[in-house]
């Protein structure tokens, strides 16, 4: 395996992990704030997804702990997916460093998707999740996906942050 694709697996990996971990630990925040169970929303959207009878795993106030891990498992995979794409736009980006207008575009286009799609789906199986908590869950997995994506690759955020948009010539 080469270098390029030991490192874009490794930080596709841990990005990934690290996003999926930004959107739980907002969950449970909610989950907590609302003075719901722990891992009420996951239950929720595991049950929807799942085809589970409403409620049919939140018994008594209590979680079903496999609905909970079938949903995490789908979630962790969706999340893993988003940063292996993400991680081969910044590498493609420190390539080509001009690319990093289209990479920053296809990055914010697939956190938009991603945020339509959660929605849409929620819709469509009937649980009612606020949009706002749907947004600032895909906004604070994308950014922190982002974040160790670009803590990574110095030599891209130095470019971006010395290129100038002024530099461009508008005919």
């Amino acid at each position: 395996m080469t270098e390029h694709r030991k490192r874009l697996l490794i930080d596709g990996l841990v990005g990934g992990l690290v996003g999926y971990g930004a959107v739980v630990a907002t969950f449970i925040a909610y989950d907590v704030v609302s003075g719901r169970p722990l891992f009420h929303t996951a239950a929720l959207l595991g049950e929807a997804l799942l085809g589970v009878p409403a409620d049919g795993g939140l018994v008594a106030g209590a979680v079903d702990p496999g609905i909970v891990l079938a949903f995490n498992g789908l979630h962790l995979g969706a999340v893993l997916l988003f940063a292996y794409l993400s991680g081969w736009l910044v590498y493609e980006a420190e390539l080509h460093p001009d690319f990093w207008y289209v990479s920053l575009v296809m990055f914010l286009a697939a956190t938009i998707l991603g945020f339509g799609g959660v929605l849409a789906v929620t819709v469509m199986l009937g649980v009612v999740l606020s949009p706002w908590l749907v947004a600032v869950t895909a906004v604070l997995g994308a950014l922190a996906v982002a974040a160790w994506l670009l803590g990574g690759h110095w030599s891209l955020v130095r470019f971006i942050r010395d290129s100038r948009l002024s530099d461009v010539a508008i005919e």
